[in-house]
């Protein structure tokens, strides 16, 4: 019976932060996912700002209010462009893996985490580059492993 409550908690997105791997595999799962609000959970406060540009430059729908601000001041040839953007950002798949945890000492890790973009449009590819790999550091708090860059 335990093992189907582990295994339910761990599919349904309930992730841990116990050690620098399950806090890494955490964070790069709800960044594929695009649940900033757990990305927020799993990093230290004075980085959540962080997360919140992330959301600006990923998330479909930030990207589309963005592109909404936009329009109004542009001509209708590049306004219909625009929107065009704005239905292909919709389709663009972004995941994340985690390469390796290197633990430095007892409260402080790195992850190397792989950031793979698919179905970017042409007229973002310049402002979305595709595949790229980031050293996220992590460090050991109260509430368990978080990614920090501050700290």
């Amino acid at each position: 019976m335990i093992g189907v409550v582990v295994v339910l908690i761990l599919t349904l997105g309930g992730g841990s932060n116990s050690s620098p791997k399950d806090a890494a595999d955490s964070f790069a799962a709800a960044m594929s996912s695009k649940d900033y609000d757990k990305l927020r959970t799993l990093t230290c406060a004075e980085d959540q700002k962080e997360i919140d540009d992330l959301k600006k430059a990923f998330d479909p729908d930030e990207i589309n209010k963005q592109i909404e601000k936009s329009l109004g001041s542009l001509p209708p040839e590049l306004q219909d462009k625009m929107k065009a953007m704005q239905e292909a950002a919709k389709n663009i798949k972004l995941t994340a893996t985690v390469n390796s945890v290197t633990e430095k000492d007892e409260t402080h890790a790195e992850a190397e985490i792989a950031i793979k973009l698919e179905g970017v449009p042409d007229e973002l590819k310049e402002l979305m580059k595709g595949d790229t790999t980031n050293k996220v550091p992590f460090v050991k708090t109260d509430a368990g492993w978080v990614a920090c860059e501050k700290k």
